[in-house]
């Protein structure tokens, strides 16, 4: 056998075995999973590679060579996802990531074809060495641009990244740069170039370099497995070692002599691995927690640092978990939880934890058995004293260790703070925190120095700590107090609009008896005129029949322009007449514009009402006719109502944006009718002109009373600019019909502005 292949078993022994660590350790991170298919496939190339150099016959090692490239194939579609999930860039890159995998199962597909490897043949030294097809050209391309492009992201990413995942990225780049260099050692003879593959053992100087970063940077939080790992093999060889020296040491001593039975020598081995177990299992501890996990903290430059951070923090709970992620970080302890005594009560309530624990959780301090130890004691607890103390029936000891259990404790720190008596002047320590320590990293109970150093730390922090509580209380107070403001400017809105409300009823009432005298006021020329409207009426028959007798006296013209004068005549008669009508219902509308009445309602064509609107329109303003009016209205499309008031609203609507569109060329109107397509069994009716539109300040207030955008004019009934129309159009189209009317500007290219009426549909 060559080197080559002892080089690919060592490889495969070393990434399987970090594969397998990573997957009982954290298999559910998503960069563990990438990185155990990255280092499993490299252990699977190295497999096949070893079984590649070890065959004899042609086609078995073709088969191999093939089987290895399929994971040399696989490891580089996975560094790139290993690489992305490191640096916690996966979702930026979803493109990449998918054309990545395209790749691969391309490449995959052709493994076994000859476009990927088309035979093998003797090659610098190798009996059966592999030739490259036309699609293995394309895979080393893909495979560098791969490399180079993971490494730059990578090298990207170092400079920005935070210190710990900075020395990860560094330890990465270091491992799969010495890595990927070795193994492209591999590529040359492909080629023809004469460079046998002696980088292959880089693979595992990567693997090894990564199982460090795992070890000492914390890469995938699997350093208490490796640690027992490495103490458990050290352990093994020394059982081994025992047994093998001493009967090695036996049979050369005594085997001149004597020829002792095989149990003696095992039996001598096993006798000395147990004398010398435990001091070894110490001494490998403390190698591998010197070394790799537990660097020797220095307690004094922990507090420094602990006095400075606890300063700069005002909050209770941010200081909190300040104080556990710092013991957990740099005392190197497994957990750790804060309990904090409430001031509004006698109970402790946990305010933060590592791992996390359900917050809200309380110790009752009267009935605790911490409590009740501290103040008899005012001293750190470990397990093991309290253990001690129980069995010797000290108070509290039992429920102390109980406790302890519950919260899987080892070590228990008090907190004290010196107050003084309101009544005898006397100071006295008053128990403020508690802090709960888990066992360290290393497995090894807490020394007298260390106990001391945290404890030193614990009442340094309880200032902190009451001043943080004081901050939190008072910031809650002023939290207390804005509330309690708003809802007293709340109050005092609701005020306002209540005595706004009382205003306008005001007004409203006044508005009901202005209305009623208007209405008095015209109703008695009104009445004259359709009183004489009747009486031309009446007349008008009279002169047609006077008119039948005299047409054989008068002659065929002067009959003709007599008729048509009389015609011409009727109409402006019965417009005049249909005015008045629309005048008296106009009157009555607003005599009744404050209560719900509905009068006549029926069925009514929109088509129609739009078109009776338009004509009245032009009648009531001849100016009228100067601006472009279009329809477009939905056929069989009715409504329920009033016939006069809803033509009154169309009218208004129509006035106003000829108003609008004063002295504007090429004015136009546009109306639309139709289903509303958001609202069923609904009818919306949409005027809309190109004129300037309404200025946006005044659009929320153009339906009250008296404003108007207007200039007034006169101050007559129905005056330019008396800010009434559009009220009263609401008020006929939402209290009386039971519908909506709205006002919009266009949008932009477009300008000028839309009134949006709708109304429920009679079907």
């Amino acid at each position: 056998m060559s080197y080559p292949f002892y080089s690919a078993l060592i490889n495969f022994a070393t990434a399987l075995g970090v594969s397998y660590l990573v997957f009982l350790k954290n298999r559910k991170s998503s960069v563990s999973r990438a990185f155990i298919v990255f280092s499993g496939s490299g252990g699977f190339w190295a497999l096949n590679y070893a079984l590649w150099q070890s065959s004899q016959v042609e086609a078995q090692a073709l088969f191999f060579i093939r089987l290895a490239m399929t994971g040399v194939m696989v490891l580089i579609a996975s560094f790139l996802e290993f690489g992305l999930r490191l640096i916690q860039k996966e979702k930026k890159y979803p493109l990449l990531r998918m054309v990545n995998l395209l790749a691969a199962f391309a490449f995959l597909f052709l493994s076994f074809s000859p476009l990927y490897i088309r035979e093998v043949h003797a090659a610098g030294g190798f009996r059966f060495w592999p030739v490259p097809g036309l699609a293995f050209h394309f895979f080393m391309a893909y495979f560098a641009g791969m490399v180079f492009l993971v490494h730059g992201l990578l090298l990207g990413a170092w400079s920005t990244a935070p210190r710990m995942l900075r020395k990860q990225i560094f330890l990465v780049l270091t491992a799969t740069f010495v890595g990927f260099a070795g193994g492209f050692t591999n590529f040359f003879l492909w080629y023809g170039i004469d460079i046998p593959p002696y980088g292959n053992i880089s693979v595992s100087i990567c693997i090894l370099i990564l199982t460090y970063a795992i070890v000492a940077e914390k890469l995938m939080d699997i350093e208490v497995i490796i640690k027992k790992t490495l103490v458990f093999t050290g352990l093994f060889l020394l059982a081994i070692s025992s047994i093998a020296a001493v009967t090695v040491l036996i049979q050369k001593l005594a085997g001149e002599y004597v020829s002792p039975p095989a149990w003696v020598p095992i039996t001598a081995g096993v006798f000395l691995g147990i004398l010398v177990y435990e001091p070894v299992r110490a001494f490998l501890v403390a190698v591998t927690d010197r070394y790799l996990f537990q660097k020797k903290v220095d307690y004094k430059l922990l507090l420094k640092e602990a006095s400075q951070r606890l300063a700069e923090i005002r909050t209770l709970k941010r200081l909190a978990v300040m104080i556990v992620g710092f013991l957990i970080r740099r005392s190197k302890i497994c957990r750790a939880a804060i309990f904090v005594r409430q001031s509004s009560d006698s109970n402790f309530a946990l305010i933060a934890s590592r791992p996390r624990r359900e917050a809200g959780c309380y110790l009752e301090l009267e009935a605790s058995a911490c409590s009740e130890y501290f103040q008899q004691f005012r001293s750190p607890v470990e397990i093991e004293d309290v253990r001690e103390h129980s069995e010797r029936g000290k108070p509290g000891a039992r429920e102390m260790l109980r406790e302890m259990n519950q919260s899987r404790a080892t070590l228990i720190l008090p907190g004290f703070l010196r107050s003084s008596s309101a009544k005898s002047g006397k100071e006295k320590l008053k128990l403020k925190c508690i802090l709960f320590l888990g066992p360290q990293k290393s497995d090894r109970p807490y020394t007298s120095e260390e106990r001391d150093a945290l404890y030193t730390l614990v009442q340094e922090s309880v200032i902190a700590i009451e001043n943080a509580r004081l901050f939190d209380e008072a910031l809650r107070r002023s939290w207390e107090l804005a509330e309690t403001n708003r809802d007293l400017l709340d109050a005092n809105e609701r005020l306002k609009e209540t005595q706004a409300s009382l205003v306008a009823a005001e007004k409203d009432a006044t508005m009901v008896g202005m209305a009623k005298a208007i209405g008095h006021e015209i109703n008695n020329p009104l009445v004259a005129v359709l009183g004489r409207s009747s009486m031309a009426e009446r007349e008008y028959k009279l002169w047609e029949e006077m008119l039948d007798t005299a047409k054989g006296f008068l002659g065929k013209e002067k009959s003709g322009l007599m008729e048509h004068s009389l015609l011409k005549s009727r109409e402006n008669l019965a417009k005049i007449t249909q005015a008045a009508r629309r005048i008296e219902i106009v009157v009555h509308t607003l005599t009744h514009i404050l209560k719900d009445t509905q009068g006549q309602m029926e069925p009514l064509s929109l088509h129609v009402l739009v078109r009776e609107a338009i004509e009245a329109a032009h009648f009531v303003e001849s100016n009228g006719r100067g601006v472009s009016v279009e329809h477009d209205i939905d056929a069989n499309l009715f409504v329920l109502g009033n016939l006069e008031q809803l033509i009154q609203v169309f009218v208004n609507l129509l006035k106003n944006a000829k108003e609008a569109m004063a002295g504007q060329k090429k004015a136009r109107i546009l109306i639309r009718g139709t289903m509303d397509p958001e609202r069923a069994q609904t009818a919306l009716l949409e005027v809309e002109d190109n004129g300037p539109g309404i200025p946006a300040p005044a659009l929320p207030h153009i339906w009250k009373q008296g404003f108007s955008t207007k200039v007034k004019k006169g101050g007559g009934l129905g005056a330019l600019g008396q800010g009434q129309g559009l009220f009263v159009s609401r008020h006929i189209i939402e209290s009386v019909h039971r519908g909506t009317l709205q006002a919009e500007n266009l949008l932009p290219p477009a300008q000028g502005a839309r009134f949006s009426v709708r109304l429920p549909v009679v079907m």
